[in-house]
């Protein structure tokens, strides 16, 4: 029989009592090719049941052994894994990994640990934004903020020692420019003076943003405007007083009641009201009238153990009612109280002169009441009929323009014992005829020749004007 080879690295089989001299050569030559496959020199592909390394058995699997096909770390790269203690699950975290050796080489004695280096799961920053982290103990989302950062580690390293809560620091959030500059501007809670106009200011309160005192209000509450020195009347300490002075030579304090809208006929537009502490007793009330240029004035008083009621009406068209009363015939809207000159006249001729001319007026609303005395020195040319003339206001027309007066006293006049002067209004003139009246002759005019040079009366009535 002939020699045979083995089949997978073609070892020789010498043949079985033939070719004896032969065997030691074949043998050796066996043996070489073994030590050639054995010295690392070639390729071998052994297929081993168990793989024991000095003395310790290879549990992994061909498949987890494959994995290392095709490395191309060195011998001195493998040692680094030299006294690793990471399990398989551990290890296998590095499976699909794409970084590269030099950034792996990144975590070359990092000491954190695995809880700590998990946190950077899901980072999106560079190496450089990362390494700036270095020790911080924040969470992804926190340290996802630096994503962009540009901050050295310098720079970064401010915060050293720092103690201010996340709160805290969150309050600096939108800060744009030095806060130590804002704060060194702002007044103190002390006080202080500030300067300046404080612009776009508003306020829900009494503030002044102008270079003067705008209004004051002392210790005792009372409140000026216009002056630092309210109360100036020198009302009482239990009151309260509201003061509005003017500015400037001539200028007025002006109070000043305003509705908010648009008012219609008859609605009020502004009250003051009094109460003696719960009780409203007395108002006055402002009140638009049937346009809105026109408004009227009411007073309103409480009764006791009654209700307000309007006792006083000013309205717009003038004068004053009373008690509710509306009607403008009923407005008294004039009150007047002066002198005037009474004259004589005649129904011819002229030139009285006088020693006396005194007399006075009242006049409410259409009413007026006179009253006067006059005294001649001469009578000139007159003659005829005889009348005191210039009244203070010209009586109405008709009817009720005439009105009866009285001549209280008589001087120097030729007239019979036993006649009186009488007198009256004439409607719709300035003049007061005179008259005598006795009880035989009845009433005659009194004359001019019956009045001597120094006669006089004194006389008084009360008529109606349209004045």
């Amino acid at each position: 029989m002939a020699d045979t080879t083995t089949t997978t690295y073609g070892l020789t089989k010498p043949e079985i009592g033939a070719s004896e001299d032969t065997w030691g050569t074949k043998l050796n030559t066996n043996l070489d090719t073994i030590d050639n496959l054995l010295d690392g020199g070639a390729q071998i592909s052994p297929d081993l049941t168990d793989l024991e390394i000095d003395g310790t058995i290879v549990t992994a699997t061909p498949a987890e052994l494959n994995i290392l096909d095709g490395v191309t770390a060195t011998t001195a790269e493998l040692n680094i894994i030299d006294g690793v203690t990471s399990t398989t699950a551990e290890l296998n975290i590095l499976d699909g990994v794409t970084s590269t050796a030099t950034e792996i080489n990144l975590l070359d004695g990092v000491t954190a640990t695995t809880a700590e280096l998990n946190t950077l799961d899901g980072i999106t920053a560079t190496t450089a934004e990362l390494n700036v982290v270095d020790g911080i103990t924040a969470t992804v989302a926190e340290l996802n903020i630096l994503d962009g950062v540009t901050s050295t580690a310098a720079e970064l390293n401010v915060l050293d020692g720092i103690t201010s809560t996340v709160t805290e620091l969150n309050y600096t959030d939108g800060v744009t420019s030095a806060i130590q500059t804002q704060l060194g501007t702002k007044l103190p809670l002390a006080g202080g003076t500030m300067t300046g106009t404080i612009a776009g200011f508003t306020s829900t309160g009494i503030d002044d943003n102008a270079t003067s005192t705008a209004i004051t209000i002392d210790a005792s509450e009372n409140v000026g405007v216009g002056t630092t020195s309210p109360n100036q009347g020198g009302s009482g300490s239990q009151h309260s007083v509201l003061t509005l002075k003017g500015g400037g030579s001539l200028g007025n304090g002006v109070l000043e009641v305003i509705q908010n809208g648009t008012s219609g006929n008859n609605q009020t537009l502004g009250d003051i009201k009094f109460f003696d502490n719960t009780n409203n007793n007395a108002t006055i009330s402002a009140i638009r009238d049937t346009t809105t240029s026109s408004g009227y004035l009411t007073f309103n008083t409480r009764a006791p153990a009654g209700s307000l009621t309007e006792t006083v009406r000013m309205p717009s068209t003038g004068g004053i009612t009373f008690n509710g009363d509306t009607a403008a015939a009923n407005a008294l809207d004039d009150y007047e109280e002066g002198t005037w000159t009474p004259t004589l006249s005649a129904a011819v001729g002229s030139g009285f002169q006088y020693a006396t001319q005194s007399a006075y007026y009242t006049k409410v609303g259409n009413s007026v009441q006179i009253h006067g005395r006059i005294v001649t020195t001469s009578i000139g040319t007159a003659s005829g009929s005889l009348y005191i003339d210039s009244l203070p206001f010209l009586p109405i027309g008709g009817d009720g323009g005439w009105a009866a007066a009285t001549v209280g006293h008589a001087q120097g006049l030729s007239i019979a014992a036993g006649v009186a002067v009488a007198s009256y209004v004439r409607n719709d003139s300035s003049k007061m005829s005179l008259h005598k009246w006795s009880s035989t002759v009845g009433t005659t005019g009194l004359s001019v020749a019956e009045w001597s040079a120094n006669g006089g009366v004194m006389f008084s009535a009360n008529y109606t004007t349209a004045s």
